[in-house]
């Protein structure tokens, strides 16, 4: 973390026009290779799982389970890179909430799943 207004959002959003999502016709897939979205106000799994559903322009329930969302979530696209701005904002739960979403961010950043939906054009 670093000071307010040092342009790091600025940063992120350049890099993310850097990197557009691309589209294979031929299997009916996209490949987003960078998604940039904004924490939530607290760490909450289920609305961290939507607001990357809806950032990808992803059909979703919000009332269904944070299970079924992981699953979704894995399965949509090739996502190499996921920039969570304002990260901070976890702090705003308990300890436990806290690590647990922790967990979820790391377990998005390790899963075999999510690695293997990579496709190279």
């Amino acid at each position: 973390m670093a000071e307010t207004n040092n342009g790091k959002t600025t940063i992120a959003l350049r890099f993310a026009r850097l990197h557009p999502a691309e589209h294979d016709p031929d299997n009916n897939r996209s490949r987003v290779p960078v998604l940039l979205l904004q924490a939530s106000l607290a760490p909450d799994e289920g609305r961290f799982y939507n607001s990357i559903l809806e950032a990808l322009h992803a059909p979703y329930r919000p009332s269904e389970g944070a299970g079924k969302e992981e699953v979704q979530v894995l399965r949509t696209v090739g996502l190499r890179r996921l920039i969570i701005d304002e990260i901070h904002n976890l702090l705003a739960g308990s300890l436990a909430r806290q690590r647990h979403f922790l967990n979820v961010v790391k377990y998005l950043g390790t899963s075999s799943r999510f690695r293997s939906l990579e496709w190279e054009p």
